[in-house]
């Protein structure tokens, strides 16, 4: 599924994958441009903590802007939505991590504006990664 900005200038995918044994989890890729660069991220293996939650949550939000539903995942990885005004934001962070003989994490975040007419399409297509 694609999140997209209103002027198609960024987005965030999320795509079902399995790993080679088997077990789900979710590709995230996030891009953004902007006028003074771009910026791109993309992890594997993420995995959702409150997704049936999520879902629930962001169809009341269709209707009731005073929620701020955020889908949690590892990495500290979120996808959430809120309003300011009329318009509909949609922000995010997309973790990884390294370990060696330290760890190191990685972040890239950000937010953009997305159509509201997008709502329902985006309803239907959580929906759908839970299964």
């Amino acid at each position: 599924m694609r999140i997209t900005s209103i002027n198609n200038k960024s987005w965030v995918d999320i795509e079902c994958k399995k790993d080679p044994v088997g077990r789900p989890g979710f590709e995230i890729e996030v891009y953004a441009a902007i006028r003074n660069g771009q910026f791109r991220a993309k992890s594997h293996k993420i995995h959702f903590f409150n997704l049936e939650e999520f879902v629930a949550e962001f169809d009341t939000f269709i209707l009731d802007r005073s929620r701020w539903p955020r889908l949690e995942g590892t990495y500290n990885t979120f996808i959430g939505f809120l309003a300011k005004g009329n318009m509909v934001i949609c922000h995010y962070r997309l973790g990884g991590a390294l370990s060696g003989r330290k760890k190191f994490n990685f972040h890239h975040f950000g937010e953009f504006e997305i159509a509201q007419e997008q709502l329902l399409q985006l309803s239907e297509d959580f929906q759908a990664l839970r299964l």
